[in-house]
Parts: C-alpha cells; sequence; structure tokens
C-alpha cells in the first residue's frame, strides 16, 4: 500500500476516533483514554533507543497506556538554505502551534522550552491520563502532521520516533 494513502487512512481513523469520543463522555481522565487512539499512527513510529538521525528528530513521548503527552523536536533539516526550507517551516509551524494552541485552548499545564533548533512541550498531567480532551487531540494531530512530513519529503530530513515511559 501507497505511504500516501497509509497516511490518508490514519488520518481518516484518528479524525473518526476523536468525533466519536467526543460524544461519548464528560470526564477528562477518561477523556484522555478514549483519545489515545494515537496507536494508529504510533505503530508506525519506531522506538527511540538514543540512535543519532540525519535531519530533524521528533520525539514523541508516550505513556503506558499510548496516550501522547509531550513532544521535542531537535535539529536542522537541511532541506534547503535558512529562509527558504519548506520542512523546516513545516515542522516549526506544526511545533510551535501546537505548543501555543494548547496553552490558550486548554488548562493543561504544559512544560515548554524553545531555543535554537529545539522545541520542547511536555503536558505533566497527560502523562498520568488527567489532562484535557483538547490537549490530547492537539498532541495526536501534532504527531500525525510531522509524520507526515517524514512520509512525504524523506527520513534524510526529518524522523519521528516514540520515547516510550
Amino acid at each position: 500500500m501507497k505511504r500516501s494513502l497509509k497516511v490518508a487512512i490514519v488520518f481518516f481513523i484518528i479524525i473518526s476516533s476523536v468525533i466519536v469520543g467526543c460524544a461519548q463522555s464528560d470526564s477528562k481522565s477518561q477523556d484522555a483514554k478514549q483519545f489515545s487512539n494515537a496507536e494508529i499512527v504510533l505503530s508506525e513510529l519506531p522506538a527511540y533507543n538514543g540512535e543519532q538521525y540525519e535531519g530533524v528528530i521528533v520525539k514523541v513521548y508516550v505513556n503506558n497506556e499510548n496516550v501522547i503527552y509531550g513532544y521535542e523536536i531537535e535539529g536542522s533539516t537541511g532541506y534547503y538554505k535558512y529562509g527558504e526550507d519548506i520542512v523546516a517551516a513545516g515542522i516549526s509551524t506544526i511545533g510551535q502551534n501546537t505548543l501555543n494552541s494548547i496553552k490558550i485552548f486548554t488548562e493543561d499545564k504544559v512544560e515548554e522550552k524553545i531555543d535554537v533548533e529545539y522545541l520542547k512541550c511536555i503536558l505533566p498531567n497527560m502523562k498520568n491520563n488527567d489532562g484535557s480532551q483538547e490537549a490530547n487531540v492537539l498532541l495526536n494531530s501534532a504527531v500525525l502532521g510531522l509524520y507526515s512530513i517524514q512520509v512525504s519529503y524523506g527520513s534524510e530530513f526529518i524522523n519521528v520516533v516514540k520515547v516510550k515511559e
């Protein structure tokens, strides 16, 4: 099966799961568990074991119940020169917009760090399945978007890996 078709199917399943999950529950901790359907995307990601990668590395932090509770983006794509690198721009936009959206649209606590070629966004409550459904959807969407960039442009520019507790 072509990777672009596979990504489209994964995207459809995640969106369908989110819609169904929204209709089913009001409890914050229950929402986090219902929205943990990230397994569909996470199953595509290799586990991170400290290896070195070319380009940008995106570490997706996942708890024991496959709930995404944060991400870390580090490095440079090398796709094109600074200021004209569309791969880097896409990665940066997803990372920063997700972080800003969580801070503005949710009440979840966020541990963040932003530096040159580095962004970290961790939601400690989500790690314990006590985060909001909105934050969970935003994190799942970010991982899907970042993985889609990897599929579209190649692992020589970006690698999305999971770090499981």
